[in-house]
């Protein structure tokens, strides 16, 4: 069984080392069960060579060039998965990182039901944990509901025949979770303890108010978009909607309280998660 890990990168040859490192480390604990793992990078700067190092670091790592520059992520994920071999597809950011038992208790769930989810840890610059979604522990299951409450990137772990591509410029993550969650019925397994672990960086650009708005106008794009998706089981098309809509209420939100403490001379929230993390 070949697990093939999808990674887009953007001078990011220096932060996926430790997200790399943690793949290996999860890869370590399957191994035994016969769960290899194929790592693809697919270089979105034009700089394909800044990665060959990481080929010779981790055996396991494969390096696809790119064509033109900056093409975003989704169409980097596509050439990485054009590639690809693996029997199950997971994605992973170049910035972040998987606890050890990732695969250990993804892997298992995932090929029962065709697709598995871990929690969402987000990671604080110092490297300390923010907060974790979903909250409760003894959560079994990851809903279409759950994506648009939290706002969070959730990654599934999926089988080939649940993957699908696309060319979203904005919550391509967002996207891929919620019409795999929409195919398995609007519900996928939730692993106990394992976390994809969101690295939140310095000068994150969701605080900035260009990007919330063009982020907001994705969303009301993405809502229209998700009554037409022929993929998705007809009765399921209104709450993957709704997820766009949820998701668009808490930007505003956001963005009406980085104002607001800007009036009144208040430091900004250092990113969407640390605002969402009050919340609730």
């Amino acid at each position: 069984m070949l697990v093939s890990v999808i990674i887009p990168a953007y001078k990011a040859d220096q932060t996926l080392r430790s997200g790399l490192s943690s793949v290996e480390a999860a890869m370590s604990r399957v191994r035994l069960h016969g769960i290899n793992v194929e790592a693809i990078i697919a270089a979105d700067d034009g700089q394909p060579h800044r990665y060959k190092p990481l080929e010779s670091a981790h055996s396991f790592v494969r390096v696809v060039p790119g064509g033109k520059t900056a093409t975003g992520p989704s169409r980097a994920r596509n050439r990485a998965i054009a590639v690809a071999n693996g029997d199950f597809f997971a994605m992973l950011e170049a910035d972040d990182a998987w606890s050890p038992n990732y695969l250990e208790q993804l892997v298992p769930m995932a090929t029962s039901a065709g697709a598995a989810f871990g929690r969402t840890e987000i990671v604080k610059v110092d490297g300390t944990q923010l907060d974790i979604f979903p909250r409760k522990t003894d959560q079994q299951e990851l809903t279409l509901e759950d994506l648009g409450f939290w706002s969070a990137s959730f990654h599934p772990l999926m089988t080939r025949a649940l993957l699908e591509r696309n060319v979203l410029d904005r919550a391509q993550d967002v996207w891929s979770a919620a019409v795999t969650i929409a195919k398995l019925g609007g519900s996928a397994p939730l692993a106990a303890t394992a976390c994809y672990q969101l690295h939140l960086r310095d000068g994150s650009m969701t605080t900035a108010d260009v990007y919330c708005s063009e982020v907001d106008r994705s969303y009301a794009r993405l809502a229209k978009l998700a009554l037409s998706y022929k993929n998705s089981p007809p009765g399921l098309r209104s709450r993957l909607q709704n997820i766009w809509r949820q998701k668009s209420t808490h930007n505003k939100k956001f963005m009406h309280a980085q104002r607001r403490r800007a009036e009144a001379g208040r430091s900004l929230w250092p990113s969407f998660y640390h605002w969402r993390s009050a919340q609730t």
